[in-house]
């Protein structure tokens, strides 16, 4: 009988860590993550190309499930002279989520045919901001996994595929879910005893 209790225990004790554990603590900035301090934040990565950077942030990159993932994308004018993006529309960034090579969502501003154009002088920046609600292309709730975040530029014709700038993220169960599925599986496992 001691040995039954000390499983269960020990099972309750593995299902409370869980619960009250925060896996994206190692790399939520706190308030304001879209502003210069969140140049600390572990998840993000730049590509520099011809003096100009591209850099693309998530708020973290451990979720949740259901929770928004926040994204940033930015870009450097680092030459001494002003240099001008041109679109063909008026969408002007695009933002992408892939899984396993395949797209699972990807921001539509539902930009015009309108030719559109930023200029930034020697040091300027131009910032673009997404939130992804966890569904895919058709509306419905992604699964846990590894995912890729993308910002970049847009473009129809392919010219600023090399703006594309990537981070990894991992979409985890929500602690609740967790929770309720350990208490199953002990309910389970307590009936078969």
């Amino acid at each position: 009988m001691k040995a039954k209790e000390l499983k269960i225990g020990i099972v309750l004790g593995l299902i409370l860590l869980l619960v009250l554990s925060d896996f994206s603590a190692a790399t939520t900035i706190e308030d304001d993550w879209w502003n210069e301090s969140s140049i600390l934040c572990d998840n993000s990565n730049s590509i520099v190309i011809e003096d100009i950077e591209y850099y693309f942030l998530t708020d973290k990159s451990v979720y949740n499930l259901v929770e928004n993932v926040n994204m940033t994308y930015r870009v450097t004018n680092l030459r001494d002279q002003n240099v001008t993006f041109r679109f063909s529309t008026t969408l002007q960034r695009n933002f992408w989520i892939d899984k396993n090579e395949i797209n699972v969502w990807r921001a539509y501003d539902g930009g015009f045919t309108i030719p559109t154009e930023f200029t930034l002088a020697p040091g300027d920046n131009k910032t673009f901001t997404c939130i992804w609600d966890m569904k895919n292309k058709q509306g419905e709730l992604v699964d846990v996994g590894n995912y890729i975040a993308t910002g970049g530029l847009h473009s129809f014709t392919g010219s600023y595929d090399f703006t594309r700038v990537s981070v990894d993220i991992v979409v985890v169960p929500e602690p609740a879910t967790i929770l309720l599925l350990a208490m199953g599986t002990l309910l389970v496992r307590g009936r078969s005893m």
